[in-house]
C-alpha cells in the first residue's frame, strides 16, 4: 500500500532544480537498517545535483528529530552555510521528513517530495562512522565522464569558494 504524498510534490520544483545547470539543488534519501533488527540505524545521504558531491551523515534512527539534528552537524563538518548551499531538496514520502517545514523555516530551503516508494534496508550498525565517511569521501573524489572527467569534491568546492566572493 502507498504512502501518503507529503509536502509539494516533484512536479512543482523550479526548472533550475530538475536541469541540473544551477548549483544548490539536493536529493535526500535514508538508508534504513534492517526492520528485522532492533536499532539497526540509518544515514542520511545529500546528493548536490549539478556537482553530485555527496553528504553522507550516519543518524542514530529514522526519526524527524535525527534528520533535522543531522543538518546542524552538516553545517559543522562540512563548513557550509546551509542557508546558502541549499535552495531546495528533494526527499522521499518517509517519515524521517515529516518535519519539513521546520526544516524550510530554520534553514530557509524548499523541500519537494518524490512519488512514494518503499525502502529496502540492512544493519547500518555493521558499518563504523569512519568507514561511512571514507566510503563518502571516495564516491566525492571519483571523476565522473557526466561532469567531464572532473570529481564531484573539485566541482563543489569550485561553487563554494564563488560563493565566499
Amino acid at each position: 500500500e502507498g504512502k501518503k504524498q507529503k509536502g509539494v510534490s516533484i512536479e512543482h520544483r523550479p526548472l533550475e532544480a530538475e536541469d541540473r545547470l544551477e548549483f544548490g539543488h539536493w536529493e535526500g534519501d535514508i538508508i534504513v537498517g534492517s526492520t528485522k533488527i532492533k536499532n539497526s540505524g540509518a544515514v542520511l545521504t545529500l546528493v548536490e545535483t549539478k556537482t553530485r558531491f555527496q553528504i553522507t551523515i550516519p543518524i542514530k534512527d529514522r526519526t524527524a528529530s535525527s534528520v533535522r539534528l543531522a543538518f546542524n552537524k552538516i553545517e559543522k563538518q562540512y563548513n557550509i552555510d546551509i542557508k546558502q548551499v541549499f535552495k531546495t531538496i528533494t526527499f522521499d514520502n518517509g517519515v524521517e521528513f515529516s518535519d519539513y517545514l521546520k526544516l524550510e523555516n530554520k534553514w530557509k530551503f524548499d523541500v519537494y517530495f518524490a512519488h512514494p516508494f518503499i525502502p529496502k534496508g540492512v544493519n547500518i550498525n555493521d558499518y563504523s562512522y569512519d568507514y561511512i565517511l571514507k566510503a563518502n569521501s571516495l564516491i566525492n573524489k571519483k571523476t565522473r565522464k557526466i561532469l567531464d572527467y572532473k570529481s564531484s569534491l573539485h566541482l563543489f568546492t569550485n561553487e563554494l569558494a564563488s560563493l565566499a566572493h
